[in-house]
């Protein structure tokens, strides 16, 4: 199959297509809000330790509810899943909304926006385990979970620059309610995409967990909704144990890495090279360049019979961007080296993505990527 055949196949695909379509509206709102709530910590405030507090308690929601998001994305509906943690956040979005309208306290928009991430992390274990089951067929799942990088990697280079634009000229409050209109806007495709239950929920009422030597094996086959399928016969665990492990260990290093780099960068930026904040800025759209750059090349690679030259080869690239930031000697240089980096970074995360989605059955999808998850965040912030 041809690069062009695969994504001519994915426009054809009406849910797929509308579900790519509202995740990048949803995904410009997150980073526009995301701009918009450390702006108004630190204007409140004006403490960089609070805002770095503010920071890490954003992500103590991963650490500890990724595992039992993967729980329920195995035992429930996983589009309703989505709906109902998308209407939840854009109604947290309203509240944030009037109260700083209103001028309310500070700590309470912190904790509402605490608990709208607590939502956001049952979104990861659920899309992965959903968006299999939109696909015609399993050549489709790769280009499928390129688009979706792509267009994530866009809103993170589109939704701080709208930010910046609207704060300066309507206020904080205009961004909390635009995020929440993108909520809006996803509840509404949501609604009108196939339900997906998982494999064998039909029967029992719900997932059951597999016995000790044995897992359920995918009546998928890569695509088809499991609503109407039969409880699937049983694979052995062993089956899924190295590959898993394989997919684990790069996922926590290339989380390590990517980790120190997010640290990195400012201080190469600020120190290294002496650009200061502008350098970091600049370094940062390097990052943002090389995400959308490497989500566009891996949907060709993908498409290969085997994928594990492609991780290999994103991982040497990865090193290579890595060791050129940490030698550059000018600006130019660095931008160049880590937005290289991050073109390794992604062809890896999609490539990784979408081999767990093929090997993985579905009825222990979600609680795979639920671990998965964890175990990102913790090397995330150990990097």
């Amino acid at each position: 199959m041809t690069v062009l055949r695969a994504y001519r196949q994915l426009l054809r695909n009406g849910p797929l297509t509308r579900l790519l379509v509202g995740e990048f509206v949803s995904s410009i709102g997150d980073w526009l809000y995301l701009v918009a709530i450390l702006i108004l910590v630190y204007q409140v405030t004006e403490d960089p330790f609070v805002l770095g507090i503010v920071g890490a308690a954003r992500v103590l929601p991963y650490l500890f509810l990724s595992i039992p998001a993967g729980i329920v994305a195995d035992r429930f509906d996983r589009r309703l899943i989505l709906l109902s943690t998308d209407v939840a956040r854009g109604l947290l979005m309203l509240v944030i909304a009037a109260i700083v309208f209103v001028d309310g306290p500070i700590w309470l928009v912190i904790a509402l926006s605490i608990g709208g991430t607590a939502f956001a992390t049952f979104f990861g274990p659920a899309i992965g385990a959903y968006l299999p089951a939109l696909v015609t067929d399993e050549e489709q799942l790769g280009p499928a979970n390129s688009a979706w990088s792509t267009l994530d990697n866009l809103a993170f280079m589109i939704g701080p620059a709208v930010a910046g634009i609207l704060i300066a000229t309507g206020g904080l409050v205009v961004a909390f309610l635009l995020n929440a209109v993108s909520f809006g806007v996803i509840a509404v495709i949501l609604r009108g995409l196939p339900a997906n239950r998982p494999a064998g929920a039909e029967a029992t009422g719900a997932a059951e967990a597999p016995g000790p030597d044995e897992a359920p094996e995918d009546s998928t086959a890569g695509g088809a909704s499991t609503a109407e399928n039969a409880a699937p016969a049983p694979v052995r665990r062993s089956a899924l144990l190295v590959p898993l492990v394989g997919l684990g260990v790069i996922d926590v290093a290339t989380s390590i890495a990517g980790g120190g780099l997010s640290i990195l960068t400012v201080v190469i930026a600020t120190t290294s090279l002496g650009g200061g904040e502008a350098a970091t800025g600049f370094l940062n759209a390097g990052i943002g360049l090389g995400g959308f750059l490497g989500a566009v090349v891996v949907g060709a690679l993908v498409l290969r019979p085997s994928l594990v030259p492609v991780l290999v080869g994103g991982s040497a690239l990865f090193a290579i961007g890595l060791a050129g930031v940490g030698y550059a000697g000018t600006l130019g240089v660095a931008f160049v080296a880590i937005a290289v980096a991050q073109v390794g970074a992604l062809i890896v995360e999609v490539t990784e993505i979408t081999v767990f989605q093929r090997v993985v059955p579905d009825a222990i999808r979600g609680r795979a990527f639920g671990v998965m998850g964890t175990l990102t965040t913790i090397a995330y912030a150990a990097g």
